[in-house]
């Protein structure tokens, strides 16, 4: 059986007259007011989903206008950066960067088209939102909340999350293997270990550093910092006690954009002498530089036989013993080298 409901006491007048000053100061006018949709990921174009979130905030946002309840912002945008990024722009055949200004532009043209009234358009590639994030991290940073660690458990590349168990569900590939996938959205997971991954990431640049023959640096001739970054790289190399008679090239890409060049080619040739490199300066889509871009290889392969005799097996010997190959000499006692 129903009891009915209790009236409750009245609050006091006074108490009455304080709860309504309080909700006027919270949202009356004058009162500053930020709305965002979700910065929606540019690995595909616009849809209804993203269409309806960003109509939600307009209408939002628009009847707080009318109230004249205060100045107020919309914000919008896209999220470049995960892995489902560079997994779309590999499908796609072109870069992240390439694929994110062309979908982004999708969805500024949606928005725009729906005459959602936003006021900014944020793109997470943009330097003032990474001069934000900066400031941020290092705010979390100096004030000691983050630390490093390893984690494991099965995570979503499509929603960039890890799931608990209770949201996984088991299912069949389409070869017809046992996987998990995501009951929200139907995506395979997989296993996630950071600290395997950090641990394989490291073997891995070890051995490439233990076996590596060449090394070849190319920086953007149109970005300074492109090329004051190549201290670092070399750092890496020297950290890595990577040996002097590796062959070593400095290649200054995009050299065809003449009226954009920040490198000249004299600081170029400086760093190059320091560092006993030979300096190339090419243009990766120039036709006309084609060229060039084999003789830069031609020319490593040429200081590879000069400086270093390749090992094989010597199938005529025993086997596990190896050889050294010299380059052949014709009649004339000339090195029969096709470089």
């Amino acid at each position: 059986m129903l009891r009915p409901p209790r009236r409750l006491p009245r609050p006091p007048r006074r108490a009455a007259a304080a709860a309504t000053a309080a909700t006027a100061a919270a949202t009356g006018p004058g009162r500053r007011l930020l709305l965002s949709t979700p910065i929606f990921y540019a690995n595909g174009p616009p849809h209804i989903g993203h269409l309806y979130s960003a109509l939600l905030a307009d209408a939002l946002h628009r009847h707080r206008g009318l109230r004249g309840a205060g100045p107020g912002r919309l914000s919008t945008g896209t999220d470049e950066h995960g892995l489902k990024i560079q997994q779309a722009a590999a499908a796609a055949g072109t870069s992240p960067p390439e694929l994110c200004q062309r979908v982004s532009g999708l969805f500024r043209q949606a928005l725009t088209q729906a005459a959602v009234s936003f006021t900014d358009f944020i793109r997470t590639s943009e330097p003032r939102h990474q001069r934000a994030v900066v400031h941020f991290w290092g705010a979390l940073r100096d004030g000691g909340s983050l630390y490093k660690g390893s984690y494991e458990g099965w995570y979503c590349t499509p929603e960039e999350c890890f799931l608990p168990e209770s949201q996984l569900a088991e299912h069949r590939d389409a070869q017809g293997r046992p996987c998990k996938v995501s009951l929200e959205s139907g995506h395979q997971v997989q296993v996630w270990d950071t600290a395997g991954q950090e641990r394989f990431r490291k073997s891995m640049v070890e051995h490439y550093y233990r076996n590596v023959h060449a090394v070849v640096f190319v920086y953007d001739v149109t970005k300074m910092t492109s090329f004051t970054n190549l201290k670092t790289w070399i750092e890496e190399c020297n950290g890595h006690a990577v040996p002097p008679l590796v062959p070593r090239v400095l290649v200054g890409n995009k050299c065809d954009l003449k009226d954009l060049i920040q490198v000249p080619s004299s600081m170029a040739l400086k760093f190059a002498d320091a560092h006993n490199m030979l300096l190339f300066e090419t243009s990766a889509k120039d036709p006309k530089e084609s060229q060039n871009v084999d003789a830069i290889f031609m020319c490593l392969a040429c200081r590879l036989k000069a400086q270093r005799s390749l090992l094989c097996r010597d199938l005529e010997g025993r086997p596990g013993q190896a050889r050294r190959l010299e380059p052949t000499h014709d009649a004339n006692g000339k090195n029969s080298c096709p470089c």
